[in-house]
């Protein structure tokens, strides 16, 4: 015993967690293999539009949460930003307001598609929307996708990541 569980518990842990992570792996690899011929001449596949969820998105992003090992049931209780091509929502990432200040928490992509490109369009488009709700500041709690926020003009605050919308360029 370690530290009251069982071996054999923490052998089952951490092989349905190496069997998750090798499943997500494949079906990453599995989608990429058949949409390599994707191009990027094809209808929406440049456009990315960002916008605020909408009740009809609800089982939209939970099957994009499911993909990313996420549970479904955090689509139907918390709020979503959405980045789609006209037909498909290829990436949300979840939000809340505090007073004037728009806060940014985990981010899911379609794994089919490039995330840094997902990514890269949620953070900037984010700051059109804080914009039109006359929100003065947005704030990003993630570890990942550092090098699209700096290019979205995010810059480091304590454990995350600051863009002051009233700085911004019109």
């Amino acid at each position: 015993m370690i530290g009251g569980v069982g071996y054999f518990e923490l052998a089952r842990a951490r092989c349905e967690e190496l069997l998750r992570e090798a499943r997500q792996k494949w079906l990453a690899k599995e989608v990429s293999e058949a949409h390599k011929d994707r191009g990027a001449g094809e209808p929406g596949h440049e456009t990315i539009r960002v916008r605020w969820s909408l009740a009809t998105d609800d089982i939209r992003i939970a099957q994009l949460l499911h993909l990313n090992g996420v549970p479904r049931w955090i689509a139907f209780d918390q709020s979503f930003i959405v980045a789609e091509d006209g037909t498909h929502i290829l990436a949300a990432v979840r939000y809340w307001t505090e007073q004037d200040c728009l806060r940014l928490g985990l981010l899911v992509a379609d794994p089919r598609n490039e995330e840094r490109r997902l990514a890269a369009a949620l953070y900037s488009g984010v700051q059109e929307l804080a914009k039109e709700e006359d929100l003065r500041e947005i704030r990003a709690t993630t570890h990942s996708n550092a090098d699209c926020l700096t290019e979205a003009g995010y810059r480091r605050w304590g454990g995350g990541w600051v863009f002051n919308v009233t700085d911004a360029a019109p």
